[in-house]
């Protein structure tokens, strides 16, 4: 799914700006590392409990992640 993979790019771009590696993001919000690879490789669709994790850690919308 097309959907899939741009938020997985948004979400890495993101991670990238703030300087953060899979595995401090990981820490972060509290997601499997390997979880978080498939989410940037589009490979695994987040669950909502996922991305709102990732809005906070991004201090950020989840509506703005889903925005393209």
């Amino acid at each position: 799914m097309k959907e899939v993979r741009l938020l997985g790019d948004k979400i890495k771009q993101i991670r990238i700006s703030k300087k953060l590696t899979r595995e401090q993001f990981a820490i972060e919000t509290g997601i499997a590392r390997s979880y978080i690879y498939r989410i940037e490789q589009g490979t695994s669709n987040p669950s909502i409990k996922a991305l709102v994790q990732i809005a906070q850690t991004f201090n950020v919308s989840v509506k703005s992640l889903i925005e393209f």
